[in-house]
């Protein structure tokens, strides 16, 4: 049985204003409950949407992700 735990996010942030995209195919584990994400200087200032789902710790299972929202990028 895989432990929930252990699953690593899926994030995506999309720029719709600059057709591009920032995503993490493999990031922190869902226990730590927190992920940091890297995006363009060139966005400071954009609305984003952004988006998360989880993959099992041996990558077989994969989660519907979720819309969490729109940020303006600080």
């Amino acid at each position: 049985m895989l432990s929930l735990y252990a699953d690593k996010a899926l994030i995506a942030i999309v720029n719709f204003a600059k057709n591009q995209a920032v995503t993490i195919t493999a990031g922190a584990a869902r226990s730590d409950g927190v992920q940091n994400v890297d995006v363009p200087v060139e966005w400071i200032g954009d609305e984003v949407h952004t988006y998360m789902g989880f993959i099992s710790e041996n990558g077989m299972e994969i989660a519907n992700s979720v819309y969490l929202g729109n940020i303006t990028i600080v």
